[in-house]
């Protein structure tokens, strides 16, 4: 019975490692973290829908960074959801672009995987980088209310 258990066991692991291997780790991070920005656009979106001013439940209506058409507008709150989905497209077509080049250098081979590992790196550096950059690119206002 033991043995059929460790037997089993390995066998997971094998395929689990190889059904993992399409998405390393620093790539699953990268896609949840994308999904959590996509995920708070669409919950503004769905409360703007139902009426409720998200930009005064958030305490955005006085922040120094909106422009004037969202400080107290109900209507500020679409211009809010908005944005973050634009963000949420530049940060996916980056995290899209290099992840397929991080999968045409390596071809599914694991040795390679460990080999171009600087890609995902890369990767999740730019981002960062970017998040904290204090010129005004990349959503800028948006990026200071994340950070906030």
């Amino acid at each position: 019975m033991d043995d059929e258990v460790a037997t089993l066991a390995s066998r997971v692991e094998e395929v689990s490692s190889r059904a993992f291997a399409f998405v390393p780790l620093p790539w699953r991070i990268l896609f949840l973290t994308g999904a959590a920005l996509l995920g708070w656009a669409s919950n503004l979106h769905i409360l703007s829908l139902l009426g409720i001013d998200t930009t005064f439940a958030l305490d955005m209506h006085s922040h120094p960074h909106l422009p004037y058409s969202l400080a107290g507008a109900p209507a500020g709150s679409a211009h809010l959801y908005s944005a973050l989905y634009k963000l949420f497209m530049a940060y996916a077509g980056w995290c899209f672009g290099c992840w397929l080049l991080f999968r045409a250098f390596c071809a599914g081979n694991l040795e390679m995987m460990d080999y171009y590992k600087i890609i995902p790196q890369f990767c999740g550096t730019v981002i960062f980088i970017v998040l904290v950059c204090p010129f005004n690119i990349v959503r800028k206002r948006e990026r200071d209310m994340f950070l906030q």
